[in-house]
């Protein structure tokens, strides 16, 4: 059975941001500029098993299937893992990994459940107003991190909702506890977030037509034509213990139709939004990827604030 997409890599895009706000940092001969990398670095790991199990979540309840054999670069679920429902309970299934390499380059073992029988009834799947899926990890571990994880993803959609005038929406939060390998730590995290089909119908974004990603409550996503946007918070404390907090400025777009390097088809930045990330008491950093204007590249703009809040830029990066 077709298996849906991913939800691109947006995480991959808040890491290489977080690590430009620190050479950026790296630049300014300013005692008040922080150089320290570890709570950004922290954040992001959290933030990417987090996202990455929520997308697992969509893959799976989506298609149904009870195991994922295809090559396809855009699912996770490849030949790394098996699904299988649960006979005591229909309404949820484990993930399991074998502790080999998955399509997008990790390495995984352990398991991630995933319980949707708390859905309103006639949801069965993530696509569904009232869908309920309440994720938890056992013996979870990616890449020699070892994760325990707890998330909740609502279909918060409106029921018996018009796709012409409403997109389809999901709130997402949760918990994660990470223990870093070579005894690097034990980090935390929170999140409290809002994901958004924008072409949930057809649309026009950035001056291209671009088709709907939903059909109908019985059509998979089409994921490969979706943009996306994600806006909230997420704070914890890294491994060395300091405190951390995140928040989305403007809503952060995903356009799944753009693919600025041929060579990465799968990977999908964020074209529009904005967020502040900061460490601890110190000052915080602003990372902008535009106006929205749609454009398909890899450019942020970057700026430094000093904890007198001095700000220094904002700098022009480009991702890679």
């Amino acid at each position: 059975m077709k298996t849906t997409k991913r939800i691109g890599l947006i995480l991959t895009s808040f890491v290489l941001a977080s690590a430009v706000l620190i050479t950026s940092c790296k630049k300014k001969e300013t005692e008040d500029l922080d150089k320290d990398s570890s709570a950004a670095s922290d954040n992001n790991t959290a933030e990417w098993v987090a996202t990455d199990a929520v997308t697992m979540a969509g893959q799976a309840s989506e298609s149904g299937s009870v195991s994922y054999k295809g090559s396809d670069p855009n699912t996770i679920l490849s030949s790394c893992a098996t699904v299988s429902t649960s006979t005591a309970s229909p309404q949820s299934f484990t993930v399991t990994f074998g502790g080999g390499l998955c399509n997008d380059g990790h390495v995984r073992s352990g398991a991630l459940i995933f319980d949707y029988s708390q859905s309103t009834s006639g949801a069965l799947y993530y696509r569904h107003p009232g869908f309920k899926c309440l994720i938890s990890s056992s013996n979870y571990v990616v890449d020699l991190h070892q994760v325990a994880l707890t998330h909740t993803v609502t279909n918060t959609t409106a029921a018996g909702f018009d796709p012409n005038v409403t997109n389809l929406t999901w709130s997402i939060g949760g918990d994660v506890t990470i223990v870093k390998p070579n005894s690097g730590g034990t980090l935390s995290w929170h999140c409290a977030r809002t994901k958004t089909l924008l072409n949930t119908k057809a649309i026009t974004y950035g001056g291209n037509a671009i088709v709907a990603s939903y059909v109908d409550a019985n059509t998979v996503i089409d994921w490969a034509k979706a943009v996306v946007s994600f806006s909230g918070t997420a704070n914890g404390l890294t491994a060395k213990g300091e405190s951390y907090s995140f928040s989305t400025t403007s809503p952060l777009v995903v356009n799944m139709n753009c693919t600025p390097d041929v060579n990465k088809p799968g990977r999908h930045p964020i074209v529009e939004g904005a967020f502040d990330f900061t460490p601890g008491n110190k000052g915080k950093r602003h990372v902008d990827f535009g106006n929205p204007n749609g454009g398909c590249d890899f450019d942020c703009w970057v700026t430094i604030y000093t904890t007198g809040g001095t700000p220094y830029g904002p700098i022009k990066v480009t991702l890679q």
